[in-house]
């Protein structure tokens, strides 16, 4: 009989499992899914691995066994091992052989017994079916697989879809035998893309570094839009550097920038500061008038450059980088570099009429959207504009070669080369825009997608598409490299997979059409809110995909063998985009009310999911979002939809562990969410549900302690751990007045925000020996030191924490945050950087550094802290301790109390860190509060005696 308690809802390798993410993350010897192909916020294979794994185990299983099965902790990643076979992917360059076993027993089984006798004592069945509806970049069907599981992945987006079958379709269905296949298909389109494009670049060139312009409305001159000069920056090898060098005629000499490259030691002597550009903070200053052009303006000039009749970019060709690998020389642009690049520019406009009808450009509009702002507000409103006139012709040749030797394949693999073939088209095209920016600390070109969104860049990085190790003969090789991993990480593996185009919503039917009415586990990767607008993003390579996928040529000769994927492909590339009214997103440009619309498209899908699970049937769901909102959102989803959570652990999936990211708010912490059917329909009292919550807070605390999380991503594991026990019934009643009201998430999130100070407590008492004293502290006080527990002293937008939580923090504090203006920089997106008083003038901003501190009446105790900070350092570096202690001792009720918390607060942090002098560089405030106290009890020792 399958059984409904699991491995995940008492245990977790968490610990053993951060630790073997750390070991994907460095980018050589990256797992093959994460460098394929472009997908947004993958999860790691490792934590993948684990969360299916422990889903589907018994609750009692050998947790020495389950570690061997995740191979953790040895030699190789873990990735590298598939443990129903036990085989090792090689990784090498090379790597000849597509399947390299383990020796001794375990040579033809690996775990797969002991796998199979696991999943038949939970599931009943030795073979689980599995379903990830939303499997994105395909991590967890990916793991699935390889732990011996039935699959079925889904997708609504054709671009993920198609990623999909490349990930885990082709691989088991072809194996190692396509390999050599695709390198003949790629070589073909090497040579054939040679003799067409050729001309238009430079024998030995390898990259150019263009620079954008705008024209200044005060001179006229064309000013070369950077934020700095450098080409080339090498930390601790100035010798080595280079650095642009603008040449800004004299006003009636001309209106054009001239450029040249020159060492970093040339510039320096000639008293060039190369870390001086023209662009700061979104605004333009004239390098020749010296005219400021602001941000808006800055916009509207851009937006010029697009008004012509087709609308390109327009830029300088400031340098060209020669050679490849080690060997790589960088040296001022010359006309003749420029004779090339207006060579194409004419090819394309000569030919527009004919690539257009051919349907080669990308001419879709880009639509409004939250991640499409920026581009559009620049001007760039068509797909095609994202690229100069070389780029756009040369892609647009290169697709025609692709969709012309596609047809010359063999029907039983053209559909697999095609996809393969595209996937390193998306690949090159991802590092050939004009938003590939030019990354001068490695000398490389970056992806436009570099930062999750259509990223501006002052300047970019154009690829020579023919050079030895960019453009196509970088990108196909790297899909060469990436299908041989996979396809050796699979190898052996009873491969069952179905990889299905739809919306997760209609699950049910999806399943019902594969002959599926049940399945023992969903594991999911939900989308994170606002995290990720993935339709939005995705829209730049299907505008293209579409050109090839969707082109009747392509089609008719696919149908020959397979009319099914004929249909697949006709309905997955007939569309304008992306589907976005589907997508499960808060997308505020679509959406008028974003959160009601992603928790409802949440709760239909969870409701999908409860559809197609029996009573002993597993729901995991991996949650990387820090917000309140969505965790409100998702909790509410999951008791709407029938599901309780059981427990909730935490996965860190970023792997840095200094000071400063030891304590800003920005987490890479993933939520791994353990649910199950809710069975029954029980009715509890608030009262029930709050002891367990506070509990459940302590608990996480603890828990998170042990796994060394930043304290800033303990309040996000313990905030899953309070919603827990709110799930496991239909209704948590409250009393209010003669009538019963239901409690909301957001009821429970305040309470566990209550719980904390507790738990603080007991770290402190265990760590150091004494709590902060949360008793003795005012509602300023509490307010202030947890924040500063968590988050610190915010420097920059990234550190600070979101308002949602700040506001939570003080409900729980009862500290009157209404009463606070809330000041944002402009740069900050929405996150609290610091609060200031607009009732009362005279008293001091909360959360304004002690510096910063006006002169005003003293009302609470974090007035009086600052008072006496300020007196204490008013003389800069010569501490004025007489005047601190004065001021200290006429508000020694409201200085004592919360100086003894910072002061023990400093005394735990030192427990952590190593450097002392660190820890007080950065928050200088604990230590002066510690020596006020200290000094303040001395003289306190000194009176006694003197009156004794």
């Amino acid at each position: 009989m399958p059984t409904r308690d699991r491995k995940i809802d008492e245990r977790f390798p968490a610990r053993d499992v951060t630790d073997e993410v750390a070991r994907e993350m460095p980018i050589t010897g990256r797992p093959p899914l994460q460098y394929i192909h472009v997908w947004w916020a993958r999860r790691p294979l490792s934590a993948s691995r684990a969360a299916v794994l422990t889903t589907l185990v018994p609750v009692d299983a050998d947790e020495d066994e389950l570690l061997e099965i995740l191979h953790v902790g040895e030699d190789q990643a873990s990735w590298k091992y598939t443990p129903v076979t036990g085989s090792h992917a090689d990784t090498s360059s090379k790597g000849a052989d597509l399947r390299q076993f383990i020796p001794g027993d375990a040579r033809d089984e690996g775990h797969g017994v002991t796998l199979r006798r696991m999943y038949r004592e939970a599931t009943g069945s030795e073979r689980p079916l599995v379903v990830d509806p939303m499997a994105g970049g395909g991590s967890i069907p990916f793991e699935a697989l390889r732990l011996g599981c039935r699959v079925v992945a889904g997708e609504l987006n054709p671009v993920a879809w198609l990623v999909l079958k490349a990930t885990l379709e082709y691989p088991v269905e072809y194996g190692g035998e396509l390999l050599e296949k695709m390198r003949g298909f790629f070589a073909e389109i090497r040579k054939e893309l040679e003799q067409r494009v050729g001309e238009f670049y430079g024998d030995n060139d390898r990259a150019y570094v263009w620079i954008k312009w705008i024209e200044c409305p005060r001179c006229g001159l064309k000013v070369p839009t950077r934020p700095n000069w450098w080409l080339l920056r090498k930390r601790g090898k100035p010798e080595e550097s280079l650095v642009i060098l603008p040449d800004v005629p004299e006003e009636g000499e001309g209106n054009e920038v001239g450029f040249d490259v020159v060492r970093y030691s040339e510039a320096r002597e000639d008293g060039f500061d190369p870390g001086r550009g023209t662009v700061s903070r979104g605004a333009v200053t004239c390098p020749r008038c010296g005219t400021t052009i602001q941000r808006e303006q800055v916009h509207r000039l851009s937006r010029r450059h697009f008004e012509d009749e087709h609308g390109f970019v327009r830029a300088y060709l400031a340098a060209i980088v020669e050679g490849s690998g080690r060997g790589k020389e960088y040296r001022a642009a010359t006309d003749r570099d420029l004779e090339f690049f207006e060579r194409a520019r004419e090819e394309l406009f000569e030919r527009w009429d004919e690539l257009v009808a051919e349907d080669l450009i990308p001419t879709e509009e880009i639509p409004e959207g939250e991640k499409t702002r920026e581009p559009r507000l620049r001007g760039i409103d068509s797909f095609y504009k994202l690229f100069n006139e070389r780029q756009l012709l040369v892609h647009a040749e290169l697709l025609r070669v692709i969709r012309e030797l596609s047809g010359g394949l063999d029907d039983e693999y053209r559909e697999p080369l095609t996809v393969y073939a595209m996937i390193a088209f998306d690949k090159m095209i991802n590092y050939n825009t004009i938003c590939s920016r030019w990354e001068y600390t490695r000398g490389v070109v970056k992806g436009i997608f570099d930062q999750h969104a259509y990223s501006w860049a002052w300047d970019y990085g154009e690829m020579n598409v023919l050079a030895e190790d960019g453009g196509w003969y970088w990108a196909a090789p790297n899909v060469l490299k990436a299908f041989r991993q996979i396809s050796q990480a699979l190898s052996g593996v009873d491969g069952d997979v179905e990889v299905i185009l739809g919306d997760a919503r209609a699950l049910p039917q999806h399943l019902r059409n594969l002959g599926v009415e049940s399945v023992d586990a969903i594991v999911v990767d939900p989308p994170y809110y606002d995290n990720v607008q993935y339709a939005e993003l995705a829209d730049f390579f299907y505008v293209w995909l579409k050109r090839l996928f969707g082109h009747p040529t392509f089609l008719v000769t696919i149908s020959r063998s397979s009319p099914e994927s004929a249909m697949e492909f006709q309905r997955a590339f007939s569309n304008e985009l992306t589907p976005k009214d589907e997508e499960i997103v808060a997308n505020r440009t679509r959406h008028d009310d974003p959160e009601r619309e992603y928790e409802r498209g949440l709760r239909e899908f969870l409701e999908a999911c409860r559809e197609v699970l029996p009573e002993h049937g597993r729901l995991t769901l991996m949650f990387t979002h820090k917000a309140t909102e969505a965790w409100t959102s998702l909790v509410r989803a999951l008791r709407d939809a029938g599901f309780e959570i059981t427990e909730v652990w935490p996965v860190r999936t970023e792997s840095e562990h200094s000071l400063h990211q030891r304590w800003k708010a920005a987490v890479g912490t993933t939520q791994i969410i353990a649910c199950r059917p809710r069975s029954g329909s029980e009715v509890t009292t608030w009262r029930r549900v709050r002891d367990e919550v506070r509990r459940n807070v302590r608990e996480a605390f603890r828990r998170a302690a042990d796994l060394v999380f930043s304290d800033a991503e303990r309040l996000v594991v313990a905030r899953g751990a309070a919603l827990r026990p709110y799930t496991r019934y239909d209704k948590v009643l409250r009393s209010r007045g003669d009538e019963e009201v239901e409690v909301s998430p957001e009821e429970v999130m305040e309470e566990a925000y209550r719980a904390v100070p507790e738990a603080i407590a007991d770290q402190f008492e265990e760590t150091i020996g004494e709590t902060p004293g949360f008793e003795d502290l005012d509602e300023a006080g509490r307010f202030y030191f947890l924040y500063r527990f968590f988050w610190g002293y915010p420097k920059e937008p990234s550190e600070a924490p979101d308002y949602e939580d700040v506001l939570m923090l003080a409900h729980a504090t009862d500290f009157p945050l209404n009463k606070y203006e809330y000041r944002r920089r402009p740069d900050a997106k929405g996150k609290l950087v610091r609060v200031s008083s607009t009732r009362d003038r005279g008293t001091v901003a909360i959360l304004d550094d002690f510096e910063s501190r006006k002169p005003g009446r003293v009302n609470n105790q974090v007035d009086a802290l600052h008072a006496v900070l300020t007196a204490l350092t008013r003389e800069g570096d010569e501490l004025d301790m007489r005047t601190a202690l004065e001021v200290a001792f006429e508000h020694e009720e409201l200085f004592e109390p919360i100086a003894r918390a910072l002061a023990r607060l400093r005394e735990y942090r030192l427990e952590e860190v190593e450097d002392e002098g660190e820890l007080d560089e950065r928050y200088p405030e604990l230590k002066y509060a510690a020596l006020v106290l200290k000094k303040m009890r001395e003289v306190k020792q000194r009176r006694r005696l003197l009156g004794g």
